[in-house]
């Protein structure tokens, strides 16, 4: 699976690939030639909105981000690279870290979510690196509403 290294030029995208379940780096670092070098050696695409950084020498994939909207960005990506994004993929990765997560008996969860949430929710998962934890709910229906419309597969 294509895995990301994202500046900060395209912050809101970096969440958006991790609920697709892309492996998706943010690079905090102000040295774009850091960031190429590093996208190279963790053997990642980097995806940036600096024109500037579509002239310099690079051995691996560079994204140069034309848009300033998100889901014009994902459209963006997904024709450019070809993908097809998989639902089974959506919700794995933490939004904060990016770590995948990992199921979590729902009784270790109860002080640690809100008493609604856990009385109407049966199936948690948490990120075994910073911790938090996650839960189907309407906002993911509507995130995978919005998602599934980007994925050329379900394009008419």
């Amino acid at each position: 699976m294509t895995k990301f290294l994202a500046d900060s030029t395209v912050g809101k995208l970096v969440k958006w690939l991790r609920i697709m379940g892309y492996d998706t780096v943010v690079h905090t670092g102000a040295a774009d030639r850091v960031l190429l070098d590093r996208g190279v050696r963790e053997d990642r695409v980097v995806l940036s909105r600096k024109k500037e950084l579509a002239g310099r020498q690079f051995r691996g994939i560079l994204l140069v981000i034309d848009s300033d909207r998100v889901s014009e960005q994902i459209d963006e990506i997904i024709q450019r690279l070809r993908l097809t994004p998989r639902q089974e993929d959506f919700f794995t990765r933490c939004l904060s870290c990016n770590d995948l997560l990992g199921p979590v008996c729902r009784e270790n969860v109860k002080d640690r979510v809100p008493p609604y949430v856990f009385k109407t929710q049966h199936v948690f998962v948490q990120c075994s690196r910073c911790g938090s934890i996650f839960w189907p709910g309407t906002h993911q229906e509507r995130m995978t509403a919005i998602l599934n419309r980007h994925n050329p597969t379900d394009r008419p």
